[in-house]
């Protein structure tokens, strides 16, 4: 940890420790005394993955897709999710795409988005909104 953390990117730095959130290494090299010297944009320095983001995780989910733009893609939806969970709370989001999984066609179409949800069973309210009676 010593040689590594002061120069090496995040994402690289995460790999070698695979089992550890990007917070558990920050907090580790603070007691070890170490100061990254990474470019910063603003006040905030610039990392690519949240602080509880492990390099296990993203291992995981990059196993689920084939292609390098597909990994790219869950792994920013993963970090996403990451940033958006307060703690204590759950956040969802659906991978694959309903025409791939459902026998029920789904219309692209911008107006059509609330009788897609009534055919699925879907709400097509945000989360967090009101239901109304």
């Amino acid at each position: 940890m010593r040689a590594h953390y002061t120069a090496m990117p995040q994402a690289e730095l995460m790999k070698a420790l695979p089992h550890r959130a990007w917070y558990r290494i920050c907090d580790r090299a603070q007691v070890l005394g170490l100061r990254r010297a990474v470019p910063f944009r603003g006040r905030a320095p610039i990392n690519t993955y949240h602080r509880t983001m492990r390099y296990d995780d993203l291992e995981a989910i990059m196993g689920l897709v084939q292609t390098d733009e597909e990994k790219e893609r869950v792994c920013h939806l993963v970090n996403t999710l990451a940033q958006e969970t307060m703690r204590g709370n759950l956040s969802i989001r659906w991978l694959l795409p309903l025409d791939l999984i459902s026998y029920a066609s789904v219309d692209n179409d911008a107006s059509s988005v609330s009788s897609n949800a009534l055919l699925l069973n879907l709400s097509d309210l945000t989360y967090g909104s009101r239901h109304q009676a």
